[in-house]
């Protein structure tokens, strides 16, 4: 998260033209922003640090459970 915040003031010094940012190459400004997409799209779902799907498939297998406990889903014969 940290690295999105210098990617945000990087990238809004070099466009407003504040400081030595001013004459640096957009490659060096959006380095940075470069690094998040490759964490936040790569690197966390290969790792397993994507909590959202990790929460996601627990609350669905609770949710089988509850559904189950409370009907029962045996076929009729």
């Amino acid at each position: 998260m940290p690295l999105l915040w210098i990617a945000v003031v990087l990238v809004l010094a070099k466009w407003l033209e504040v400081g030595p940012t001013a004459a640096w190459s957009w490659w060096v400004v959006l380095t940075p922003s470069m690094a998040v997409v490759i964490w936040f799209e790569w690197l966390e779902p290969v790792f397993g640090r994507d909590r959202r799907t990790v929460e996601s498939d627990r609350l669905e297998v609770a949710r089988k459970e509850r559904l189950a406990q409370q009907f029962d889903l045996r076929k009729p014969r």
